[in-house]
């Protein structure tokens, strides 16, 4: 059943979550079993709602709960009243009670006096915390405030960082002291030096000034891009200096690159399990990407999608093989939000990417849509022109039209004649087209996986078994280098230890593996597929927390971080694993107009919206984790079973 949501509606259901929220308030706390700091997040989301709706039948109650936290615990001098330790060691904690009392300050221009309190109360956080930016590594605020300690207190975080960022603007607005903008100025201007916030619009973690300023490129949250995103918006709607909104719609736009174009891993499990009830949720990310209602996640300006937005060739593909996977299941005529079908919108990816072929280096798409990036402007990618062709075999078999397969021929051989593909099956990363075409031979397991992938579709349609050979050659040349001796998948180019952009091409090649199993005529790549998907399983079940919430390197034992993107690969091997032993024909209605989104932003302003469509990263994330723990509860079941 399609639900139509409107903004009467959305209200409604979020006036009805608020109360629920503060019905856990205790007078004169936060709320039960929230810690301090958490309690000023909950304080600034109430904030939020009571902003974007009008009811302020809550802003006393946060005016007190915020006078009375900072009072009762003299926050600003960081010390407890009793015993006078530091109970507030880390800055981030300190901010977020201090961004929900700037804000509450802001609400309550109404009444001069709690405006007051609140705004002194703000001030002396941020000069609490600010006391705490010093010259190590450049400069930056250190995310731990007692330097007694000698392991936490040599990090400088983004989010303490962007936090801050986010207070002075606050401040600015209250107070319009140039001092509180100057600052915002030096943070952002050092997070950029030291790679917190790198050219290509990534937010990392954190500095290790004990490690030679090292930037801590293995993790990359959603609610760090965010908070900077909200503070960038913030100081510019205060100051109007254009420069803080031009890359906080930068860091937007990558953002949803990054923690949201592997919607063709969630497709690929409603393709298994017949699971119908993410769509609507999948297909409002499809429009948040950019399609919107231009039917083209270049959007409305193509030009500022290649520059600004950094919208690549390949990341644009990433999107259209998620959209052909929709029409796979939904049928192509399926219309998603913003009145575009699925077919059509993949459709018109393709031709994008397409029209990025030319003759240099002797053919092959170009990796960035952009020519005045010096630094990537002169690169053809394999991964680029692999899903370009994999797109293209879908796109045949779903119209029958050949010249799909006639342009997929053409990249194939254009990878055999430069090399890309070599005579070993191995395919390497791209070509420098500005360095006399020179080859670069950095392997990773996407790359393989891809071509795998487009080869096994192109079989599909044309029923030629020269391209399941091929297929197959590429599979077994794989296996030497993606397997470990105990046949656990791992991607040898990073691991253990990948940056945070290398983590999911691991998964992307488990599903085109999925995808040869299905069709593979070679009995050994089908019981290698088999063992490795089965071996690499049960490595990951045992460090997956009680939740199912999975790390990356699945062999390395328990203690480690995981992610967004970790739990993708997670999802995705147990996709590709009951590959093997499942056979769920999908019973999908066809032809849906599915669920649109308000495009009017449900009444919030724009930096507003923004800040929660980064947030749905965190909710993508949990989504993920109900979806494996319900496939791992059936796997075991049915094992039983059998």
């Amino acid at each position: 059943m399609v639900i139509l949501i409107n903004k009467a509606s959305v209200l409604a259901f979020t006036k009805e979550v608020t109360a629920n929220l503060m019905s856990y308030y205790i007078s004169g706390q936060t709320a039960s079993g929230l810690k301090w700091y958490q309690g000023g997040i909950m304080w600034n989301a109430v904030l939020e709602y009571s902003k974007t709706t009008g009811d302020h039948q809550y802003d006393t109650t946060i005016y007190n709960a915020l006078l009375a936290s900072s009072t009762l615990n003299t926050v600003w001098q960081g010390k407890d009243v009793v015993s006078g330790q530091i109970v507030r060691k880390y800055n981030d904690d300190v901010l977020w009670v201090a961004i929900a009392t700037a804000e509450a300050a802001l609400k309550a221009h109404n009444n001069p006096k709690v405006a007051s309190d609140l705004t002194i109360t703000a001030q002396k956080y941020y000069e609490l915390v600010w006391k705490d930016w010093n010259t190590v590594c450049r400069g930056g605020i250190w995310w731990y405030r007692d330097q007694g300690d000698n392991r936490e207190s040599a990090y400088k975080s983004a989010i303490a960082n962007s936090q801050q960022i986010y207070l002075g603007a606050q401040l600015y607005k209250i107070t319009n002291s140039n001092s509180y903008l100057n600052n915002n100025y030096s943070i952002l201007k050092w997070m950029q030096y030291i790679k917190l916030v790198t050219p290509d619009h990534h937010v990392y973690d954190g500095v290790l000034t004990k490690q030679n300023c090292a930037v801590y490129y293995q993790k990359e949250l959603s609610y760090q891009v965010g908070e900077l995103i909200g503070a960038l918006s913030y100081s510019y709607m205060y100051s109007q200096d254009k420069a803080f909104l031009t890359l906080a719609e930068k860091l937007f736009l990558k953002s949803t690159t990054i923690f949201m174009h592997k919607g063709g891993a969630m497709l690929e499990y409603v393709k298994v399990s017949g699971d119908n009830s993410y769509i609507d949720k999948i297909s409002n990310a499809i429009q948040l990407a950019g399609a919107g209602t231009t039917g083209s996640f270049l959007g409305v300006s193509s030009t500022v999608s290649e520059t600004i937005g950094g919208r690549w060739n390949d990341d644009i593909l990433w999107w259209a093989i998620a959209c052909a996977t929709g029409g796979e299941i939904y049928g192509g005529n399926t219309v998603i939000p913003g009145g575009v079908s699925f077919q059509a919108l993949t459709q018109t990816t393709y031709d994008q990417a397409w029209g990025q072929w030319d003759p240099t280096c002797s053919g092959g798409i170009w990796w960035s849509r952009d020519r005045s990036n010096i630094k990537y402007a002169g690169y053809k990618s394999s991964i680029t022109n692999t899903e370009e062709m994999l797109v293209g075999a879908k796109l045949a078999i779903a119209t029958g039209q050949s010249k799909y397969i006639d342009n997929g021929n053409q990249i194939y051989s254009w990878m055999n004649q430069t090399g890309l593909f070599t005579s070993d099956f191995r395919v390497l990363d791209g070509i420098h087209c500005d360095k006399n075409c020179t080859i670069n031979s950095n392997e990773l397991s996407y790359q393989s996986g891809m071509l795998i992938g487009a080869l096994t579709f192109t079989y599909a349609f044309t029923q030629d078994q020269s391209y399941l050979l091929a297929a197959n050659n590429v599979a077994k040349a794989s296996f030497q280098t993606f397997l470990t001796n105990s046949s656990v998948i791992v991607d040898t180019n990073c691991e253990p230890n990948c940056p945070v952009n290398q983590v999911s091409p691991k998964g992307v090649y488990i599903r085109m593996l999925g995808y040869l199993y299905e069709y593979t005529n070679d009995a050994s790549v089908q019981s290698t597929i088999k063992t490795a998907l089965q071996s690499s399983f049960a490595a990951m079940l045992n460090i997956c927390d009680s939740n199912y919430n999975c790390a990356n390197n699945w062999q390395a034992g328990s203690g480690q971080n995981y992610s967004v993107h970790s739990q993708i690969n997670a999802l995705e091997l147990t996709v590709a694993y009951s590959k093997t032993f499942l056979s769920v024909p999908v019973q999908a209605p066809q032809g849906l107009t599915l669920t649109q989104s308000s495009p009017s932003y449900f009444g919030m302003s724009r930096a507003a919206f923004t800040m929660i469509v980064c947030a749905t990263a965190a909710a993508t994330f949990a989504l993920i984790s109900v979806i494996l723990k319900t496939i791992v509860r059936k796997f075991t079941h049915d094992n039983q079973k059998s």
